[in-house]
């Protein structure tokens, strides 16, 4: 599988995709498309044996989009104790390419992506008409519900989720084998404790000596947290 940056040339198997997909999402023709798509600030889509296979579409704050689920969001952000946030407007996998984990590709590609640019990811999902299996999925993946409001003049009503992105919690529970995260200690001549969170993108599996992965990149996730 691969994800990658949408392009201009995918815009009709995105346009088709979406319009299958309602009332998961709500409807678009190519005019509204091409705009959302300028719109997003992380627009992807995702491949299986370079055929298309689904795509998201991210969108930042401050957008001039008038979507009530992004309008809920951008008013009651800060009330939730974010300062920023990335809003995933919707996301779409074609039929043939469910249950082959293109949705917590999607996912783990947007935790890696925002990480350092929000702290969250919000999102809604149908609970009337009730959309179980989506539901399901975005709780498996760590969302959790912070409120519930009804949208197309009542006719549907959605649940409003929030994905902190802080290293630890969001890859978590993507279960990435990849990702591992760990504390290392340090205590100095005086006594002084001081406690470094280490994450690493890509670790190597093999037993091979020199490993025949790429080399380990250890990096902070947070400042190193001196303790007296």
């Amino acid at each position: 599988m691969h994800i990658r940056d949408l392009r201009w040339g995918d815009l009709a198997a995105v346009l088709a995709l979406n319009n299958e997909n309602v009332p998961a999402v709500s409807p678009l023709d190519a005019t509204a498309l091409a705009r959302l798509t300028t719109l997003a600030s992380v627009p992807l889509v995702a491949e299986i044996d370079h055929v298309f296979a689904g795509f998201c579409l991210v969108l930042p704050p401050g957008a001039d989009y008038a979507s009530l689920n992004y309008g809920w969001f951008s008013a009651h952000a800060g009330a939730l104790g974010y300062g920023t946030f990335a809003y995933l407007d919707r996301v779409a996998v074609a039929p043939r390419a469910r249950r082959h984990g293109v949705g917590r590709a999607f996912y783990g590609h947007l935790v890696e992506r925002l990480r350092g640019v929000a702290p969250v990811l919000f999102c809604e999902v149908n609970i009337r008409p009730r959309n179980d299996v989506s539901l399901a999925f975005h709780e498996s993946v760590g969302f959790r519900e912070v409120g519930q409001q009804d949208t197309d003049g009542g006719a549907k009503t959605v649940s409003l989720l929030a994905l902190d992105l802080h290293w630890n919690e969001a890859f978590s529970s993507f279960a990435h084998r990849g990702y591992k995260c760990m504390l290392r200690m340090r205590i100095a001549a005086n006594g002084e404790l001081t406690v470094f969170p280490i994450g690493l993108t890509k670790f190597p599996f093999d037993r091979w000596k020199p490993p025949r992965n790429p080399p380990l990149k250890p990096h902070l996730i947070e400042p190193p947290l001196p303790l007296s």
